[in-house]
């Protein structure tokens, strides 16, 4: 959609989820499983992901992944370079700022450290998505 010249704002962000839940809902009637790599600090995003789900008559299942060390984090942020066009890389200020606004999650799901070993990571990923 900033592709397309739109400007960056709630209203886009909300339309790309609503594009990418409405490709979901399709995919999960058609029997396909859905990964949504989405940032959902937002209550009204995730409600989207959930309303995708139930639409096709399945369940959902949700992971969050953080990072608890904050000079891990900051190392990470420092050297990621995604090259997204008119997507900016977040500065630490914007991690902050992002992290004040996350609302609390109302539903069930997983929290998994990026700083644990990813194996373990994975397993916990796996038993929790399988159950």
């Amino acid at each position: 959609m900033l592709r397309s010249g739109l400007p960056q704002s709630f209203e886009t962000g909300l339309a790309a989820y609503k594009v990418g839940a409405t490709v979901a809902a399709h995919q999960l009637s058609l029997g396909m499983s859905v990964v949504a790599d989405a940032a959902n600090y937002l209550e009204v995003g995730r409600q989207i992901w959930w309303a995708a789900a139930e639409q096709a008559g399945v369940a959902a299942r949700a992971i969050d992944v953080v990072c608890s060390d904050e000079d891990a984090h900051r190392a990470r942020l420092a050297g990621r370079r995604r090259d997204l066009g008119p997507f900016p890389e977040p500065t630490w200020e914007t991690i902050v700022q992002r992290r004040t606004e996350t609302e609390p999650w109302t539903r069930d799901h997983l929290i998994l450290d990026s700083v644990q070993p990813i194996a373990d990571n994975v397993v916990a990923a796996v038993e929790y998505l399988t159950v």
